[in-house]
């Protein structure tokens, strides 16, 4: 039985509740630190994650088996007969057990062994004859030799079987080769994983060779760019932070760590005197990695810096790298904690290469992760992200802002996404009061009721070619009153700018309109858009109608009055099934 396996039929929560009394604080629950002394709750429980960790002075943390070990100074056995016998899981004999844990520790030390001699394959070839090509990749790039030696760089030939044979002549476990992910069986045969290839050592924090990347050199193969070694008991992916072993003194130093996109970010950086970058080795950063860095600190002064690729997709990455923090984000900090760097180039290792001041001062100007995610709330033209953004958003002022600076951020909400200060306040509390949390909030309330019509009107007043598309919207589709004056004018080419308008509510709702932004500008999308709005304002308005209906069936005497009101339900359910299924009809 899996360690994995055990942990997921002991609920965590009831494992600790045993020792600490825990109260309930959100997704999380807190309690006094049974490891020091403390006054004030600094040890909390995520049961979703399985996981503990105390943010006071002794900054433990750990999963249902260190807790047991640390608790009861047993060893990491003896907590798993423990746990297998809560789980009521029945467990091999004793001998059988400690046979199964050697053989298991000697294919770990065969993992490390086969990576440690790959890695001096590979750096023998970058630094002899057959590695001019990627010598002169790595000189392009401005990286020197002597930083490719500190960071485990290497050169896998363009052959079947160089390393095979290299691995073949030291007549090394082939079976610890292959498990490393070192080489693979194809139609051809026997063949190693990495061909014509810049390799790049992947370490854990005591400098243990784990994995490899390998970046491609020549970019019209049709391979892919960047290939990792697969998955093995020493290399988790989701679990690593590539160059911590090398950036970990660094970062205590600083208390600070940049977490940036590739090992090339990482690479300029340190050659750069950057010793505190790490990198997540893809565009997202998930929970335990999060966790990872939450532990290398022993107290809450510290700064987790964000820096992302400034590309399109790099900013919607960094926007969905926020929402995991926000989810786990841990009590004791504040969003100051975590910050955002925006670039102008197209990604942290071409700014560090060709200006380091850019870099320098765009680190020293990062931004708050709240201030940074509420800016680009609007810069989606999804409604349903958008409106989970803004829940996202409250549901983090409401749990990790003190009370005494939750106005404030509410301001800054309410400014950014033109809701009232108010409605967000009320929001907020319903969506803490929610049977799940935020999981649940969609069923409870909807975030911009006017949201659908602010979008559709924003895309028609910027673009008149798109008139035939809205002729068959009724103008009751705006419940909005404002909105609907402004829809006729403009249909009825009354109003062209905002100086024709002469009523002052009808200036500013024109503004937020107009001011409205949305981050796709082409034509054909925006026109799918308006298709989808038509939808969703027609499918608002029949319901109202709907809901209005059914009561006065039960209060109408006359049976040719309840008769027409029956033919109106009727021809109702007959438009929303019509709309559902995309066939709505034409009815203006």
């Amino acid at each position: 039985m899996s360690t994995e396996e055990i942990k997921s039929k002991v609920n965590i929560l009831d494992l600790i509740s045993d020792e600490v009394d825990l109260k309930s604080s959100g997704t999380s629950h807190k309690g006094l630190c049974p490891f020091h002394q403390e006054n004030t709750p600094s040890f909390v429980v995520y049961p979703g994650k399985g996981t503990w960790i105390c943010f006071g002075s002794c900054a433990s943390s750990g999963d249902h088996f260190s807790f047991l070990m640390k608790k009861d100074g047993i060893s990491f056995w003896e907590a798993y007969v423990r746990l297998a016998e809560i789980a009521n899981i029945p467990i091999n004999s004793t001998s059988t057990n400690k046979e199964e844990k050697k053989n298991s520790a000697k294919k770990l030390n065969g993992l490390i062994k086969a990576n440690d001699i790959a890695s001096k394959y590979f750096k023998s070839r970058l630094f002899s004859g057959v590695g001019k090509e990627v010598k002169e990749y790595l000189e392009n790039r401005g990286i020197d030799m002597e930083t490719a030696a500190t960071h485990g760089l290497g050169f896998a030939p363009d052959a079947m079987d160089t390393l095979l044979d290299y691995l073949k002549n030291l007549k090394f476990d082939s079976k610890s080769v292959i498990e490393a992910g070192l080489i693979k069986n194809t139609d051809s045969g026997w063949s190693d994983v990495f061909r014509n290839r810049l390799t790049v050592e992947i370490r854990n924090k005591s400098g243990e060779v784990i994995g490899f990347g390998g970046r491609r050199l020549n970019d019209n193969e049709k391979s892919p760019k960047y290939l990792n070694t697969k998955e093995t008991e020493v290399f988790v992916k989701s679990s690593v932070l590539y160059g911590i072993d090398l950036a970990y003194k660094s970062i205590l130093d600083k208390s600070q760590i940049i977490i940036v996109e590739g090992y090339m970010d990482v690479i300029a950086a340190h050659q750069k005197g950057y010793k505190n970058v790490v990198a997540c080795m893809g565009t997202s950063i998930n929970p335990k990695q999060l966790q990872y860095i939450y532990n290398i600190f022993t107290h809450n002064d510290y700064e987790i810096i964000l820096c992302l690729d400034s590309d399109d997709a790099g900013v919607e990455a960094t926007r969905r790298n926020l929402e995991v923090v926000i989810e786990n984000f841990p009590s004791g900090l504040d969003d100051n904690n975590i910050s955002v760097v925006t670039l102008s180039g197209k990604d942290p290792d071409e700014v560090i290469r060709n200006d380091i001041n850019n870099w320098k001062t765009s680190i020293d100007n990062s931004i708050s992760l709240f201030d940074y995610y509420i800016s680009t709330i609007n810069n989606n033209n999804d409604v349903s992200v958008r409106e989970n953004s803004i829940k996202k958003s409250l549901y983090f002022i409401k749990q990790h802002v003190s009370f005494t600076l939750q106005d404030s951020y509410l301001q800054k909400l309410s400014k950014i996404t033109d809701i009232n200060e108010d409605t967000l306040r009320s929001i907020s509390q319903t969506l803490i009061n929610a049977p799940n949390g935020i999981n649940n909030v969609d069923e409870v309330i909807e975030i911009d009721k006017n949201i659908h019509e602010k979008t559709l009107l924003s895309i028609i007043l910027k673009n008149n070619e798109v008139k035939d598309l809205v002729t068959d919207i009724p103008a009751d589709y705006f419940s909005d009153i404002q909105y609907r004056t402004i829809f006729q004018l403009w249909f009825s080419d009354e109003i062209d700018t905002i100086y024709d308008l002469k009523d002052d509510v009808l200036v500013e709702k024109y503004e937020i309109i107009k001011n409205f932004n949305l981050a796709d500008n082409n034509l054909n999308n925006n026109m799918a858009i308006i298709e989808e709005e038509k939808k969703r304002m027609g499918l608002r308005y029949l319901k109202k109608i709907k809901k209005e209906i059914i009561p006065e069936i039960g209060k109408v005497d006359d049976e040719e009055e309840k008769n027409r009101l029956f033919k109106r339900l009727v021809e109702i359910d007959k438009q929303i099934n019509n709309i559902m299924s995309g066939n709505a009809k034409k009815n203006k």
